[in-house]
């Protein structure tokens, strides 16, 4: 692969890696947010109830997708760009006509 093409695909990928990455802190705030309610319900002794639960779940949820998207950004634009349409790469070009 040239050094262009190399620029060039770089050029493409990285809004997709930016992308990715304000994904990634977005779902860390939602995670920081479900702890926020539940953190103090912990601390206050009071009985575990299913708002607490739906919360705790969201946080582990939301932290998970987050480590997902932060450790895996590659493979992610890896396979996004194996799966998107390029049209120097997938048009179809009918055979040769042998005569």
């Amino acid at each position: 692969m040239d050094s262009t093409e190399t620029t060039h695909l770089d050029d493409e990928t990285k809004p997709l890696k930016i992308g990715i990455q304000l994904l990634a802190i977005y779902a860390l705030l939602l995670a920081v947010q479900a702890a926020a309610r539940v953190i103090p319900g912990i601390l206050s002794g009071n009985n575990v109830e299913s708002g607490h639960l739906t919360n705790l779940l969201t946080f582990g949820l939301n932290l998970a997708f987050a480590a997902i998207l932060l450790l895996g950004k590659e493979r992610i634009v890896t396979f996004i760009d194996k799966v998107r349409y390029v049209p120097e790469r997938d048009a179809y070009e009918p055979p040769p006509l042998n005569e």
